[in-house]
């Protein structure tokens, strides 16, 4: 009986002493490595110089301690194999480069930070589509490491994929939360300092689109689809940039066009377009847009023309079948008349009420062969503006024609 006492007890003994020594072995692991306070900061792994980019690699250290650590039998690996560092002594916030060749000093001539040079490559030279970087102690402990780009070794998710000549760094400098937000796409590599960090951009509010007041109505009063022998706009030359969308306050108070857009076909067609800022329409006012300002582009053969409120809502439309060169559809009478190719383009002016033109029954067009605008067009001022404007009765343009260009 007594000795099972004391074998019991000798057993309790062997037990506690094994707990202590898996529990002092599991300390002992948990401890940083020596030099914890040294990091990878930044690595420039495609350096995208010409021919072979292995002696170009570079990868910098940075102390982010408050004393100085002695690197002595440290080596700097990727995924496949190592390379020691020569011994040097790194002070308390220190930058560091670890080039893998000379072709450190061709890409940054005038760096006059502390480099150290490896001898020839990092590792087995980094990949450019994804790998590790290690930084090892003298025992093999990891002291740091990231992966980037298809290499989820060290980083799961990794470190982003940057493109040639840009690096990843940490930012800010030191910051270490063993995740790859801890990495920034550089496109202006910063060796041997912290991330040159770009001053923040000062939000400007965007204006919120202007309300429509009650009873307002703006509608399409004239466009010119097929530009030809005519410079519309002012410009010098016939182009098909020379196409015009005109706009039409029937209502009695000043309109702030800010948010409305114009458009072609629905769900198709050119991009609409926005006006801008600054623009408004006065009651009983013209407003004209061309397609250099606009990028609408109407089709010869037939399209459809859309207003759109801020609010998206359709303030007008039209459409037509085909258009002849030089030629306009507008309302006969503006604002309120039936559309009709038959009157005299009128672009930012007021329409001509022609009592013997033809009405359209439509709003499908009817073709007009012969052009007569180039017949009664005489020589045009200066370039104008590319969107103009107008009051109730406007005097600036009355004796203004556009410019017929020879052919």
């Amino acid at each position: 009986m007594k000795r099972f006492v004391v074998l019991s007890g000798l057993l309790v003994i062997v037990a506690l002493l094994a707990a202590s020594v898996a529990a002092s072995a599991l300390a002992s692991m948990m401890q940083p490595a020596q030099g914890g306070s040294i990091v990878i900061n930044e690595v420039q792994y495609d350096p995208s110089p010409s021919g072979s980019e292995s002696a170009y690699e570079w990868v910098e250290l940075l102390n982010t301690g408050t004393s100085a650590v002695t690197l002595d039998g440290w080596r700097i690996a990727d995924n496949r194999t190592s390379d020691e560092i020569p011994a040097f002594e790194m002070a308390a916030g220190e930058f560091v480069v670890l080039a893998a060749g000379d072709g450190f000093a061709e890409l940054f001539p005038s760096f006059r930070g502390r480099v150290i040079t490896i001898g020839g490559s990092i590792g087995n030279s980094l990949g450019n589509s994804g790998d590790r970087v290690l930084l090892l102690a003298a025992d093999d402990t990891v002291v740091d490491g990231m992966s980037y780009g298809d290499n989820a070794d060290q980083l799961d998710p990794p470190a982003p994929d940057v493109e040639a000549g840009h690096s990843l760094e940490r930012v800010p400098a030191g910051t270490d939360t063993d995740t790859a937000a801890d990495w920034v796409d550089q496109p202006e590599p910063s060796p041997g300092e912290a991330a040159r960090m770009a001053p923040p951009t000062e939000e400007v509010p965007t204006a919120p689109p202007a309300t429509v007041p009650p009873g307002a109505v703006v509608v399409l009063n004239e466009y010119l689809p097929v530009p030809r022998d005519v410079d519309w706009d002012g410009d010098g030359e016939a182009t098909a940039n020379d196409e015009w969308i005109e706009l039409y306050n029937a209502g009695q108070v000043e309109i702030d066009l800010r948010g409305w857009r114009l458009d072609d076909l629905a769900d198709g067609g050119s991009d609409p377009y926005s006006m801008p800022g600054d623009a408004v329409i006065g009651p009983g006012g013209h407003y004209l847009v061309f397609k250099r300002d606009s990028g609408l582009s109407l089709n010869n053969g037939g399209d459809s023309v859309r207003l759109l409120r801020p609010d998206g809502s359709v303030a007008d439309e039209t459409s037509y079948s085909k258009a002849a060169p030089d030629r306009s559809f507008a309302r006969n009478g503006d604002g309120t008349g039936p559309w009709t190719d038959e009157l005299q383009p009128s672009p930012g002016e007021p329409n001509p009420v022609d009592g013997s033109a033809t009405p359209m029954a439509t709003r499908l067009p009817t073709v007009v062969s012969t052009p007569s605008a180039a017949a009664t067009h005489t020589a045009a001022p200066s370039a104008q503006p590319s969107v103009i404007a107008t009051a109730a009765t406007p005097t600036a343009r009355a004796s203004q024609a556009p410019t017929v260009l020879p052919t």
